[in-house]
C-alpha cells in the first residue's frame, strides 16, 4: 500500500460524503 493510494481513496471518499451532504441539503430545500 502506497502513499499516493491512501491519499487517492482518502479524498475520493470525502470527496463522495460532501457530494452526498451537497445533493441532501439541495433536496431538503
Amino acid at each position: 500500500m502506497t502513499k499516493e493510494y491512501v491519499l487517492i481513496e482518502y479524498f475520493w471518499v470525502t470527496g463522495r460524503s460532501k457530494y452526498f451532504r451537497m445533493t441532501r441539503s439541495l433536496q431538503m430545500q
